[in-house]
C-alpha cells in the first residue's frame, strides 16, 4: 500500500505535481493578514519555503485566490495569493521572489557595551585580574 505523500495532497489540492524551485522543510512561526478581508491576522506555522512561495497551516479559513501578506523572520512582509487549500494547510504563491535561506538564520542580537563596562575596563588597575 502507497503512503500519500505531502507533495501528492498538493497536487489533490490543485497545486501543481511538480516543484518548480527547490523548498526549504522547516516548521517557522509566521503572523501575517488577509487582505480581503480588512486585514484580519492569522498565524501560520510555515512548513515549506521557497524563492517564490511557502506551504503552511493556517489558524483561519483561507480561500484559493485570497490575498494574504505574512511576515516571515528575517525577511518581512511578503505579499502573495492563496494557491491551493487542503484543510487547514494551504500553499500560497509569492508575488515577488525571496531569498528562503534567510529564514533559517539566527536572529542577531549584537553585544551591548555600556559605557560603564567600557569605564571599568579603563580603570582597571594593571596587573589587577578579575575574576570572571
Amino acid at each position: 500500500m502507497e503512503t500519500k505523500t505531502e507533495l501528492d495532497e498538493e497536487a489533490e489540492a490543485g497545486g501543481e505535481a511538480h516543484r518548480r524551485a527547490p523548498r526549504d522543510s522547516m516548521f517557522l512561526q509566521a503572523t501575517g493578514v488577509l487582505l480581503d478581508r480588512g486585514e484580519m491576522p492569522a498565524q501560520f506555522r510555515v512548513r515549506n519555503l521557497s524563492s517564490g512561495g511557502m506551504m503552511a497551516d493556517c489558524d483561519r479559513d483561507c480561500a484559493e485566490g485570497e490575498r494574504i501578506s505574512v511576515n516571515i523572520r528575517n525577511i518581512g512582509a511578503v505579499r502573495g495569493r492563496v494557491a491551493w487549500r487542503a484543510g487547514a494547510r494551504i500553499g500560497v504563491a509569492f508575488e515577488d521572489m525571496i531569498d528562503p535561506r534567510l529564514a533559517r538564520q539566527p536572529i542577531a542580537t549584537p553585544k551591548l557595551q555600556t559605557t560603564l563596562t567600557a569605564d571599568l575596563e579603563r580603570m582597571r588597575r594593571p596587573g589587577f585580574r578579575s575574576l570572571s
